[in-house]
């Protein structure tokens, strides 16, 4: 549990700040690679949206 990348809190589970930030710009490049290279399955697996929420907003949602 103290070495794992996820972590636990009450009632959800959170990444730290450095795997969530690795993990969201290797799924940018694996889609830019998918959509150049014509390669459009995974848009059947993943649903890709921005996010537009306001921050504050945002950190509410954490913050629970």
């Amino acid at each position: 549990m103290r070495r794992s990348l996820i972590e636990k809190s009450a009632a959800f589970f959170t990444l730290q700040p450095v795997v969530m930030e690795y993990l969201t710009d290797r799924l940018i490049f694996e889609t830019r690679k998918n959509i150049i290279s014509s390669e459009l399955e995974f848009l059947n697996c993943y649903a890709l949206m921005e996010a537009t929420a306001k921050d504050y907003v945002r950190e509410a949602q954490i913050l629970r």
